[in-house]
């Protein structure tokens, strides 16, 4: 499955529950209905935070991770522009957000403000939001090469990290600068935390 947009610390299980009807001598079988049933899983360290690396922090250094995610889809077709897509055919949603405000709008200031759209990917609470059942039918049979989740920009993230000289970095609220140039927009924090 290729996937579009990732969440690196979203590992998902589908699994895909249908009836079968038996067909003619042939053995050939028919989908009159089913379930797709998505859950997100992680294995978890001893401080119940997901297990992996980025160079030499872990996710015990991460206290929150959350995302604002406005979908996840599977699709059997669609066309790939440069980080982004277009043309999708034949999709099915496993999650859509309740809310989806304008994507071109919604930036540092309005993540800050957003205290409902943002799942902590950090806490088994979090993640049970996205765990989804699907109902299918005939019409959904077929072959899905896509896996796509999108979500908005700005992404929240605690975390605090001790080096070797005792010295803690940590994150921190501040204020947001949006930089743009040569076909580039992106809005960076101006502030960094140690002690």
């Amino acid at each position: 499955m290729k996937i579009v947009k990732t969440l690196f610390i979203i590992l998902m299980a589908l699994g895909v529950s249908s009836g079968c009807n038996s067909g003619n001598s042939d053995s050939t079988s028919t989908i009159t209905g089913g379930t797709i049933e998505m859950e997100v899983v992680a294995s978890a360290t001893s401080s119940g935070n997901v297990s992996y690396s980025v160079g030499q922090a872990t996710a015990a250094n991460l206290s929150s991770l959350k995302y604002f995610i406005r979908d996840i889809k599977i699709c059997q077709d669609l066309t790939v522009n440069g980080s982004g897509y277009s043309g999708q055919s034949g999709c099915i949603w496993l999650y859509t957000s309740a809310n989806s405000p304008d994507y071109d709008t919604y930036l540092s200031d309005e993540a800050a403000a957003d205290s409902t759209n943002y799942i902590d990917l950090m806490t088994t609470a979090g993640r049970a939001k996205l765990n989804k059942t699907v109902t299918l039918t005939s019409d959904d049979a077929g072959s899905y090469y896509w896996g796509v989740i999108d979500w908005y920009r700005p992404i929240k993230v605690t975390a605090q990290v001790t080096l070797n000289d005792t010295t803690s970095l940590y994150t921190k609220s501040g204020t947001t600068v949006t930089e743009s140039g040569s076909g580039l927009s992106a809005t960076k924090g101006n502030s960094s935390g140690y002690t």
